[in-house]
């Protein structure tokens, strides 16, 4: 899918308003309601208006390629249909779930209209449960003239392969946990297979050790990738581009140390170094490094140029949440905004105990 973000995020457009009592889903996904049962929510319409009879959800504003769209949202156990706000039931777009809904969960979902990736557009999210305590969320962005599901907004991440991965990571969770030194994880997707990576980070914010993980799987066998100290210690920071097979490092005491990094037939291959610092005797003087090569400004400038057009989206492993950040690069060097967040899970969530 093609990325085409922006520095900020934009504010939500709205929640959609809560809709009337549903009816159970039928095998295709959903009931309409009958004639005397108007589902409309906290607005009347009179004559043959369909908002007056049809199961309506919740109505919201879309902003798609510069143009406001108002529309109506029908949630059913296997997709969302987006009806244009109008007397006339004009289908705009339908959404259709990575898999259906039981009914107990298709009662409790509802739709949220944001621009979750910071590209001007608005995107589209179904929630199952409370907001502020989901049981799960699916999300799809706008991408040129459609919506795409995007697995990296996605909570809990897509779990092709998961259960079985799982399994073979429970030593390493135990172990990190028993430890102390982490105690919230997440199965994440950093090169393109089935088979998830491990993120895992300690909520305390340590700074006297390693308190972010990131692991892949060699066979049975967990490997480790990469592991550093408390996000923005001194721009410290481990961040991944899913389904990319790209991770980046960040940290220096002084300028600035990116690390690329890629998951190879052994382990974690460096694939990319950039550093520039300030020379102790003049620290007005700047060198500049290409994979431990000195270079100047502009040759250093050009490569950060390309890394920030390659990787504009990633996903960083903060303490918190992990969150989805916007990478672009001014006079400053490479600049990070943060457009989305994706919670951790528990200890006893991720192992049941």
């Amino acid at each position: 899918m093609k990325k085409r973000w922006i520095a900020c995020l934009l504010a939500a457009c709205m929640l959609l308003a809560g809709c009337a009592a549903r009816t159970e889903p039928s095998e295709n996904g959903g009931t309409p309601a009958q004639p005397d049962e108007p589902s409309n929510g906290d607005r009347e319409i009179a004559g043959q208006d369909w908002r007056t009879w049809g199961t309506v959800d919740g109505t919201g504003t879309l902003h798609i390629g510069g143009t406001d769209v108002d529309v109506c949202a029908c949630v059913f156990g296997d997709r969302v249909e987006l009806y244009l706000d109008e007397p006339s039931q004009n289908l705009y777009k339908q959404i259709d779930y990575p898999k259906k809904l039981s009914t107990e969960q298709y009662e409790k979902a509802n739709v949220q209209f944001d621009d979750y990736t910071g590209d001007g557009n608005t995107d589209v999210r179904v929630i199952v449960g409370d907001e502020s305590a989901p049981e799960q969320w699916w999300t799809w962005v706008w991408d040129t003239d459609d919506f795409v599901y995007a697995a990296a907004l996605a909570y809990p991440p897509a779990m092709a392969a998961a259960d079985a991965a799982l399994g073979r990571y429970l030593s390493t969770i135990r172990e990190l946990h028993d430890s102390g030194s982490a105690d919230r994880f997440a199965l994440v997707y950093v090169d393109g297979d089935d088979v998830p990576e491990l993120a895992a980070v300690n909520s305390e914010g340590l700074w006297d050790r390693d308190q972010v993980f990131l692991y892949t799987l060699d066979g049975d066998e967990p490997v480790l990738l990469a592991s550093d100290i408390a996000p923005g210690m001194e721009g410290h920071s481990i961040a991944f581009d899913e389904g990319d097979n790209f991770i980046l490092r960040s940290g220096a005491v002084t300028g600035e140390r990116l690390i690329c990094l890629a998951i190879g037939a052994n382990g974690p291959e460096q694939v990319l170094s950039l550093e520039w610092c300030q020379n102790a005797p003049d620290p007005d003087v700047i060198s500049y490094f290409i994979n431990g090569q000195e270079t100047d400004e502009a040759q250093y400038l050009a490569k950060e140029g390309e890394l920030a057009a390659s990787h504009d989206t990633m996903i960083r492993l903060d303490i918190e949440e992990m969150s989805v950040i916007s990478l672009r690069l001014d006079n400053w060097g490479i600049m990070e905004t943060v457009v989305g967040t994706i919670p951790y899970q528990s200890y006893e969530a991720i192992t049941g105990a």
